[in-house]
């Protein structure tokens, strides 16, 4: 009765496949995981899968002593159910391809062909986290995981599934690694992932796996493996030995493949980055920073009129219009005030060079993108590391376990642990390999940041520079403006001395020229004066009123003419003052 309750168990399961992995016979994870795993593909059917051109390819090694494989490719879902029923007892061997246009898209089959597939094999529901990791995205996968699921007690038997080659007692897991190629073009580097999954039935000896890649190198990979295999004879296939050794030599093909092509992509972001920093290792930034006033004084000195390096450089630059008594007034200073002589700048210590040009921010764009670059490699290096070492310690522990030993007969048992053992040493130096890699790449990323430390020095060497000039020109202009003041002072005195003189003299040179017209006059012409204390001198009335006639309309017009060239200049300085002001 238990075992037809086996088969009609997984019969009912196969026939509900499309609930997978809900339908799944046997499972370690809650019902409401597996509802949203099934409501998760549904949902998510055109990001999961490319129904455009699915093919699912099967590689069978049916019976150890057949010594090859039949492969199959299947582009629906009858097609895989009918490759999938030519064995109604599961090849010793079988390896599934499912493979993507690139590991940023979909897998190439439909849903009912993957979910079909995965319940007739009973694949954990966990794998779904790695199938779905390939979709529709922007950016890579950068994430590795390590996920068991195994049934080794006793009471794990499904003696009603002999028929099929299966015993129930069995282990299974899946894993993701990330490694680097080169893009199909070969411009660039990409970070791909490859996932598979791996169940091993060690009372039966039979071998499953399902590989997930977004291009054949897997595939291509184990055909050669298992080609040069057969041809040295190693087709010891028929005992739980020799395939368990089998299985873990496939681990170690999908292993390899993580380790390859770093050593290449850090010496191209070591190149990249040499090319970069090369300005801040070498550039003469003293020097340049020296310029930074060189060249200042030199424009300068260009934009004064008839400057020989105004004249040499064609004369093209215009200096800023202001109006002509102001332009003269300003020349009269400069001349009459500065005792600055012009002289010839400095050269320049580095020609055709300036610290401004070492700083562009398309560099600075550049380091940042290695500098990422680096840390998705050293992330990506990181986790092959810790997933092969998961994967190392699960096996180590496996042999050890009661439920191994428990299945296993003894006389393989050793050999078993043996030949885990020489897996773990070959991990261990693809460990060893990654660690080196890590390495190398933090020294490069320790590069990396020097050089961005080096180039946010020079931008703050460069800002302290160029305001040490201007401090300096600043306390320049505030000593000449010293100079300019205290002279002005001096002359202001003189003028002061002479306005005073002037006022003394202009009473009596105004009084001398009211005599000297014949308007006063000294004896028995005109009128008589005021008195015979002052003299004797009398007024000719008919000139007093001449000279007034002629004086004050002249004075007039002068302060008229005098207040009309006062508004017009103000008018031109400032137009609207000027009009707010006449309002």
């Amino acid at each position: 009765m238990a075992d037809n309750h086996d088969l009609a168990e997984f019969e009912e399961s196969l026939s509900s496949f499309r609930d997978y992995p809900r339908n799944l016979t046997r499972t370690i994870d809650f019902s409401y995981a597996l509802t949203e795993y099934n409501s998760k593909l549904v949902k998510n059917d055109k990001d999961y899968f490319n129904h455009t051109k699915p093919c699912i390819r099967i590689w069978d090694l049916v019976k150890p002593q057949d010594g090859e494989h039949v492969s199959t490719s299947t582009t629906n879902l009858d097609q895989l159910q009918n490759a999938l029923s030519k064995t109604p007892t599961d090849p010793y061997r079988r390896f599934i391809f499912m493979k993507s246009g690139s590991s940023r898209s979909p897998l190439d089959c439909t849903r009912e062909m993957m979910i079909y597939l995965f319940t007739h094999h009973q694949i954990m529901a966990r794998f779904l986290d790695f199938t779905c990791a390939f979709r529709s995205r922007e950016t890579p996968h950068s994430f590795t995981h390590f996920r068991n699921e195994d049934y080794l007690g006793s009471h794990h038997q499904q003696h009603g599934l002999n028929g099929m080659g299966r015993s129930g007692i069995r282990i299974q897991h899946c894993f993701n690694l990330l490694g680097i190629e080169r893009s199909r073009d070969d411009t660039e580097w990409l970070l791909r992932q490859t996932a598979a999954y791996h169940s091993y039935d060690l009372v039966e000896g039979r071998a499953l796996w399902v590989v997930l890649k977004g291009d054949h190198t897997m595939r291509k990979r184990f055909e050669s493996a298992t080609a040069e295999s057969v041809k040295k004879g190693n087709t010891s296939l028929h005992n739980v030995q020799g395939s368990f050794d089998q299985t873990l030599t496939d681990h170690f093909l999908i292993m390899q493949w993580c380790v390859e092509n770093w050593e290449s992509y850090a010496e191209s972001l070591e190149r990249e980055h040499g090319s970069i920093s090369g300005v801040t290792d070498h550039a003469d930034v003293d020097a340049m920073a020296e310029d930074i006033g060189i060249r200042k004084e030199i424009e300068k000195m260009s934009m004064q009129p008839g400057s020989p390096l105004k004249q040499q450089t064609g004369g093209t630059t215009k200096s800023p219009e202001s109006p002509g008594f102001v332009r003269r007034l300003s020349r009269k200073v400069t001349t009459g005030f500065s005792t600055v002589t012009q002289v010839e700048p400095p050269r320049r210590r580095v020609e055709h060079h300036k610290i401004e040009d070492l700083v562009q921010f398309d560099t600075l764009q550049s380091l940042s993108s290695v500098g990422k670059s680096l840390e998705e490699a050293i992330s990506a290096i990181s986790q092959n590391r810790r997933v092969l070492a998961q994967i190392k310690e699960y096996y180590r522990e496996l042999v050890n376990s009661e439920g191994f030993k428990r299945h296993v007969p003894k006389t393989t048992l050793k050999a078993c642990k043996q030949a885990v053992s020489e897996f773990v040493m070959k991990i261990g130096r693809l460990e060893d390999d990654l660690a080196n890699y890590e390495g190398n790449l933090k020294t490069i990323l320790h590069g990396v940041e020097r050089t961005e430390a080096m180039y946010n020095g020079i931008l703050q060497y460069q800002s302290m520079r160029t305001a040490k000039y201007f401090a300096e020109s600043s306390e320049k202009s505030t000593e000449i403006m010293k100079g300019w003041t205290q002279q002005m002072h001096e002359k202001t005195m003189s003028m002061h001395v002479i306005t005073v003189f002037t006022l003394i003299f202009l009473p009596g040179t105004f009084v001398a020229t009211i005599f000297s017209s014949g308007i006063i006059t000294f004896g028995e012409d005109g009128g008589s004066g005021f008195g015979s204390a002052m003299g004797a001198w009398k007024v000719r009335l008919a000139g007093l009123k001449l000279f007034a006639a002629v004086c004050f309309p002249l004075l007039t017009l002068t302060l008229l003419a005098w207040c009309c060239a006062y508004c017009s200049a103000r008018l031109k300085r400032n137009p609207r003052k000027g009009i707010n002001d006449m309002v």
